[in-house]
């Protein structure tokens, strides 16, 4: 007769077979959306810009010269003015997306949150989306970030009553909610991959919470902020991967080391300053408190030299000492202080990133041939029509 003790919980033994596992491709392929989140798509940039951005993305995409030309060509063709309105932007970006085989299936923006969601199909299986948000660029984004005060506003009237969020980046999330709900009913089909970088990392986080939190794909985010206390995090399933490149700044605030640091900065302070009879703030006592309770969300991974290359570390960082070492020798010099702040671009993120996965892959990739894009090849059948 059978051991009772084994197996007794026949609701918990068929756990999820198809949910996404890390991949370093994947990384890879989401963190080059999220630095394609950046392209001005609503306008306004100059033509020059924009080609810039579309020759640094051929460097990162297997095509031969051929397909690489027809692409400036066509692109090319879109950039007659010195500043690009909407549809010429759009025009550009939808060229863009094309040579990664993503299909747009559209952009969004309001206030000063912007992002995309475009969709790659599957021969096997159903196809992907990818939910895109923008990262930090203008200076309203900046006074969002700074807004570290947790708010309950979200979750009044639900029975989540410990969850807190950051209140600017709500506020930033909110902007965009309603449109990016009808979007995601285009692709409900879909597995589900949700990215960004800095505050667009942020609002991935967000949006994974609100529209996904148990769902078969995942949440790829690059240096992003911490968006919440640990209550925030428990009713998600699906799971969220975030990368930090080596010592980057923003990855690590808001945190409660910030805020027992600033307490203890503070204490200080006030009793040099009572001297002068200068009340305490209650504004900053409910910062310090607010920095105590954050929490970063889902399994990090570090990006980290060793031996001249690259490579993640999963779930572990520079231990204190080498962090130390590491801090003490930026912060020497200015170009010092440049350099930390390079960590946090998401240029530097997808070099790193792609530097790893073709170093994990390398047999994978010897396999697949230099692909042409399947528009290429349809304008070289029709021209072969026409002569």
């Amino acid at each position: 007769m059978p051991d009772s003790k084994y197996f007794n919980e026949a609701s918990l033994l068929t756990p999820p077979s198809q949910r996404s596992a890390y991949s370093d491709r994947m990384a890879y392929v989401c963190a080059e959306l999220a630095r394609l989140a950046y392209f001005p798509f609503e306008g306004g940039a100059t033509a020059e810009r924009l080609l810039s951005q579309v020759e640094k993305a051929l460097k990162e995409v297997k095509v031969d010269t051929k397909t690489a030309n027809a692409v400036k060509q066509r692109v090319t063709a879109h950039l007659a003015q010195d500043k690009l309105d909407a549809a010429s932007s759009l025009a550009v970006f939808k060229e863009t997306l094309l040579l990664g085989g993503f299909e747009l299936i559209d952009t969004f923006g309001a206030g000063d949150t912007q992002g995309f969601l475009c969709r790659r199909d599957s021969t096997i299986g159903k196809g992907t989306a990818f939910l895109v948000y923008r990262g930090t660029e203008s200076f309203n984004d900046v006074i969002d970030d700074l807004n570290v005060f947790l708010t309950r506003e979200p979750f009044k009237g639900t029975d989540d009553d410990e969850s807190l969020v950051h209140k600017g980046f709500y506020k930033q999330f909110s902007d965009v909610n309603e449109l990016v709900k009808g979007l995601l009913e285009k692709v409900e089909d879909h597995q589900l991959m949700i990215t960004g970088h800095s505050l667009g990392g942020a609002l991935a986080v967000l949006a994974t919470r609100f529209y996904a939190k148990d769902s078969s794909g995942a949440c790829y985010t690059y240096g992003a902020p911490a968006v919440g206390n640990p209550a925030f995090q428990w009713p998600i399933k699906t799971p969220i991967y975030r990368i930090v490149n080596e010592v980057d700044p923003v990855a690590r605030v808001p945190s409660a080391y910030t805020g027992f640091m600033v307490q203890f900065l503070a204490h200080w302070l006030h009793k040099f300053l009572g001297l002068f009879g200068v009340e305490r703030s209650k504004a900053a006592d409910q910062i310090i408190h607010d920095l105590k309770l954050y929490r970063q969300n889902g399994y990090e991974s570090y990006l980290l030299p060793k031996n001249g290359q690259i490579m993640l570390r999963v779930g572990g960082s520079l231990d204190l000492i080498d962090r130390f070492k590491f801090w003490f020798n930026k912060f020497s010099s200015k170009a010092g202080l440049r350099k930390v702040a390079d960590y946090h671009g998401i240029d530097h993120y997808v070099e790193r990133l792609k530097q790893w996965a073709k170093s994990r892959n390398i047999s994978e990739i010897a396999k697949q041939p230099i692909t042409t894009p399947d528009w290429v090849a349809t304008e070289k059948k029709e021209a072969v029509k026409e002569t």
